[in-house]
């Protein structure tokens, strides 16, 4: 088995003034080719650190990969230790050289020293291209294993994985599948499904794993498989996913590995019909959700963020004797949201939350995590319930952006 070490490096990520987002990048990226990454470190700019984890990955990893600490100043020593590791010296490289050029002139300056000793690489490396910077990729190999080394800038790490790395990687291994297949539940808790799926579970064949992955949205069930022969792990795996939906057929909206958002815009597209929403506690939270998908704008037509009692009545129409008689966390005031934005944005659809997220604001009448929804629907009467989540303010945002992409979901099935 082709397996991984990845060491992200750098002051700023340990003390957590940067969040560290190029280690799940980079897991992600070696599963879907085949690898296993068995390790993830995190250190500082520390020359005695770094040398332990490259000895460390070079010698009981097929592929290590270190994230940081390539740029021009004092504190990224990454470059510098690497050298030192492997007894090889630094020397300037004319092709990386010409590309710093190039970038700064494009920047229009003119560059200094530390711009140009970016070109400085260790003898023993290859060198990967870095279009979107000036600090190259590393490669170096070792008794059949190698070492890569990356910038720590994330959009320059995802470039050069995609375009300059994945088909080096997949030259120098013979690699098999890492085959992964997601059953989405809805309604059930974790500890019930578990013990609905435990006699089945104590059955499944020792080269698929299962995991159990709770979230906001659902539970989601994940079975992995390692194989050469991709065709026949799908099968076993189809095979087993059989046997689930017959012990919880009314707890599975999906088998495919799509996110529930996806699966929202392509019911609306198949039904042709439009969706909008009107957004108090969350801030256009399920708003960004659904625009993240890529052409969601042929079903999904805007979202009104009405915050304050003002903008719920002259942006949607709300009554002010609504707001004040019922208060803006009342099915009474989300039931006049939705069905305003549905007359503002001509939708078949239109859900609205308001509620108090917290931490504070909460009262004896109205505690924190009391969420309120609405969804008005075209031709028909508006739906409205009240939620209680949690004290924490992005759990309650982000339960009260799921319940309304279920309350769509299952209006539309």
């Amino acid at each position: 088995m082709t397996n991984a070490k990845i060491i992200i490096i750098g002051d700023e990520i340990l003390i957590g003034q940067v969040k560290d987002t190029n280690s799940g990048f980079l897991a992600n990226f070696l599963d879907k080719l085949g690898i296993k990454v068995e390790k993830v470190s995190t250190i500082g700019d520390n020359k005695n650190d770094i040398l332990t984890e490259i000895d460390n990955g070079i010698k009981n990893y097929s592929i290590t990969i270190l994230s940081g600490g390539l740029g021009p100043t004092k504190d990224d020593i990454t470059k510098k230790t690497i050298a030192e590791y492997f007894n090889s010296k630094l020397i300037e490289n004319k092709e990386v050289l010409e590309h710093v050029k190039q970038i700064q002139k494009l920047k229009n300056i003119t560059p200094n020293a530390l711009n140009l000793s970016q070109a400085k690489v260790p003898e023993c490396c290859q060198i990967i291209k870095n279009e979107n910077g000036t600090a190259p990729g590393m490669w170096i190999e070792q008794n059949k294993n190698i070492l890569i080394s990356l910038p720590g800038v994330p959009f320059e790490l995802e470039y050069i994985s995609k375009n300059e790395l994945e088909e080096k990687i997949k030259n120098y291994f013979k690699l098999k599948y890492n085959i992964h297949q997601n059953i989405q539940t809805q309604g059930i808790a974790e500890s019930e499904l578990a013990t609905k799926l435990s006699e089945w579970e104590n059955k499944l064949p020792q080269n698929i794993k299962l995991a159990y992955l709770p979230s906001a949205k659902s539970v989601t069930l994940r079975l992995s498989m390692y194989q050469e022969d991709k065709e026949k792990a799908e099968i076993e795996i189809n095979q087993q996913i059989e046997k689930i939906k017959k012990i919880i057929p009314n707890n599975i909206y999906t088998t495919t590995n799509l996110k529930k958002e996806e699966i929202l815009l392509n019911l609306l597209r198949e039904k042709n019909k439009t969706f909008c929403t009107a957004e108090s506690c969350t801030g256009g939270n399920i708003s960004a959700t659904l625009t993240r998908i890529p052409g969601c704008s042929d079903v999904f037509k805007g979202g009104a963020v009405v915050y304050c009692n003002e903008a719920k009545h002259n942006i949607l129409g709300v009554k002010n004797e609504t707001l004040e008689k019922y208060t803006a966390v009342s099915e009474e005031t989300v039931k006049e949201m939705a069905e305003g934005a549905l007359k503002l944005y001509n939708c078949d659809y239109a859900a609205s939350v308001s509620g108090c997220a917290g931490p504070g604001g909460g009262t004896k009448e109205i505690p924190v995590g009391t969420i309120c929804f609405g969804l008005a629907r075209k031709g028909k009467s508006t739906i409205t319930k009240k939620c209680f989540y949690y004290l924490d303010r992005q759990t309650n945002i982000d339960y009260s952006t799921n319940e309304v992409i279920n309350m769509m979901l299952n209006e539309l099935t």
